[in-house]
């Protein structure tokens, strides 16, 4: 796995590399999380649900149930 060997406190590998575009991660990162805050506006229009916590590429949504297809809006 990428960053196996990685210890807090080195530089990160990636930034050693000639093909290092931080503008092209930037922009692929932001693009990412606007999508995400579209996808979860629209959830919450279309059903009125909303998260109740939300990371870097992961929304929690409560459940009436214990299955996950119990969230979807029926």
């Amino acid at each position: 796995p990428q960053g196996a060997g990685y210890r807090p406190g080195e530089p990160w590998p990636a930034l050693e590399r000639p093909t290092w575009r931080p503008d092209i991660r930037a922009a692929v990162i932001s693009t990412a999380r606007v999508n995400m805050h579209r996808k979860m506006q629209k959830l919450a229009t279309a059903a009125g649900l909303y998260p109740i916590a939300v990371l870097s590429d992961c929304a929690v949504y409560l459940s009436d149930g214990p299955s996950p297809l119990d969230f979807l809006p029926h």
